[in-house]
């Protein structure tokens, strides 16, 4: 009797488990026909017998993706994305689902997540790009907020120095040749003071998405009367701002000042010129007269990074400058050429190699979200879970996207220990 009803009770556990498969079956087919109502409704009857079926629980949420239904396809895919971390195409559609809901914080924060755990295969390039580009979404969306609300991007700066770079201004007849070479300076000396401790730096993509919104260009920044209202929505207490001019073919000179916001002050701290040939000399002493002037003292580290060259060599510098302002426009194709000259005329310019791959990575995964779709394959979720069970989801996301991309780079669940760290994908917004 005993052995009997142990026999039947595992007959039933199999029957169970063999509907619960063709369920979760049939959702995956009813995904393929783009029948989402009846997908979910398949899903939901696997996931009635094993609620831990992730596969069927992630087709859930690409169902409710499917069908618009943003909020619930992100609690399905955020509660496949605790359980399986290390599978890319959840984190990929959980990071789309929050755009989706404009959310670009919270996408961002998906997107790094997953990037921490692979930051190798195709699939974690793809991610990596979009990551940078929501990254460059959330700060026009932080601005617009601050605008909107009239509240500092900056609340609580933790007695730092807060500080932002307006663009270089290029004068004189010479003014769109020396363009490029303004855009690069002022991108140039961020990321030197980026490396400050005691500086509380505004990103140069907010403040130039500020600049943008209030319509401010040219001599307009120059005025201190128009400081207040940039540190009411900076939250900076000091803006920096140069003019470079053209003095021949040879020679570049730079004037350049630091606002007070909030004493209303102008103070000029250099007057130089240099050879052309020797832009990178200029930019330093740009830079420490700038930190001069704040009174910041140096620790020995934060100036023998500060006074590292990136590069001596002009050809290379320059096209760098030119890779800078069209990053800044968008143009990232663009963008990559200039970057590849630079490194082709110095190899070792480090700046220029990471920015040459971040232009790549926007130009193949930045835009908007249709555009950016339209690029993902039938192979994107062509893997499983990797959890080692045999549901195959080949074809659960070809109806959500369109165009062929091969993807076999599922990061196995057991090579890691644990959803730990963030991803810092430098230059694009500072």
């Amino acid at each position: 009797m005993n052995i009997l009803w142990r026999w039947g009770m595992g007959a039933l556990i199999l029957a169970v488990m063999g509907c619960a498969q063709t369920a979760s079956q049939l959702g995956h087919n009813a995904m393929k026909q783009k029948n989402y109502y009846l997908a979910e409704s398949r899903f939901q009857e696997a996931l009635a017998a094993n609620p831990q079926d992730w596969a069927a629980r992630r087709g859930l949420g690409l169902a409710y993706y499917g069908r618009g239904e943003y909020d619930q396809a992100a609690r399905e895919l955020e509660t496949v994305r605790q359980q399986m971390p290390a599978d890319g195409q959840t984190s990929l559609y959980l990071g789309l689902t929050r755009e989706r809901l404009a959310d670009f914080a919270a996408a961002e924060q998906v997107y790094s997540r997953y990037v921490a755990l692979d930051n190798s295969s195709q699939l974690a390039r793809r991610i990596r790009g979009r990551l940078l580009y929501v990254q460059n979404e959330k700060a026009r969306q932080q601005v617009q907020q601050a605008i909107q609300f009239d509240q500092p991007l900056i609340g609580d700066a933790g007695g730092a120095r807060v500080v932002g770079v307006l663009p270089f201004i290029p004068v004189g007849e010479d003014a769109e040749r020396l363009d490029p070479l303004a855009v690069g300076l002022a991108a140039l000396v961020v990321d030197d003071l980026f490396r400050i401790g005691s500086i509380k730096l505004v990103e140069r993509m907010q403040l130039n998405y500020i600049l943008d919104e209030l319509a401010l260009a040219g001599d307009s920044v120059v005025d201190v009367s128009s400081a207040p209202r940039l540190n009411r929505l900076i939250g900076a207490g000091y803006l920096v701002r140069g003019d470079l001019v053209s003095l021949d073919n040879e020679e570049v000179g730079i004037h350049s000042g630091v606002i007070n916001t909030r004493q209303k002050t102008y103070n000029p701290v250099i007057d130089s010129e240099e050879k052309f040939s020797k832009l990178w000399s200029l930019q330093k002493q740009i830079t420490f007269a700038i930190i001069d002037s704040l009174g910041i003292v140096l620790t020995p580290e934060e100036r023998n990074a500060i006074s590292r060259v990136p590069t001596e060599n002009y050809e290379a510098f320059l096209a760098y400058c030119n890779g800078i302002a069209e990053k800044d426009q968008g143009n990232y194709d663009a963008a990559g050429q200039y970057f590849n000259q630079a490194v082709l005329a110095d190899p070792n310019f480090g700046q220029a190699v990471d920015m040459k791959e971040e232009a790549g990575l926007l130009e193949e995964n930045g835009g908007n979200q249709d555009e950016f779709e339209s690029t993902l394959g039938s192979q994107i979720g062509g893997e499983t879970l990797a959890t080692g069970f045999d549901t195959d989801v080949t074809g659960e996301f070809e109806d959500l996207t369109e165009n062929g991309v091969d993807n076999n780079d599922t990061v196995p669940v057991e090579d890691v220990t644990g959803e730990t760290g963030t991803v810092s994908v430098g230059g694009t917004i500072r």
